[in-house]
């Protein structure tokens, strides 16, 4: 379990950065691409730490996983904002 809650911690860092990537080389569109990028790698994050809660158990798992879902709730809202207005 926790390989592949590593797995997932790393493919949503090489979507932050390729997201990075793409909204600096295409910076009529920066905000939407790095908008989309950061909500998607936030559900990877989500992903390795319910992961990890399966295989720990423990409160500060639980802990872990309610303050990226409710960081990524918070995040995703206010990016998909942006994206639209820009």
């Amino acid at each position: 379990m926790a390989a592949l809650a590593s797995l997932a911690t790393a493919a949503g860092a090489v979507i932050l950065l390729s997201g990075l990537a793409r909204a600096a080389l295409a910076p009529r569109d920066a905000a939407g691409t790095f908008a989309r990028s950061v909500i998607l790698a936030l559900e990877f994050l989500l992903a390795a730490g319910l992961l990890r809660l399966g295989a720990t158990m423990t409160f500060t798992g639980l802990a872990v996983v309610v303050a990226v879902i409710a960081t990524r709730r918070g995040v995703g809202l206010g990016l998909r904002r942006v994206s639209r207005a820009g």
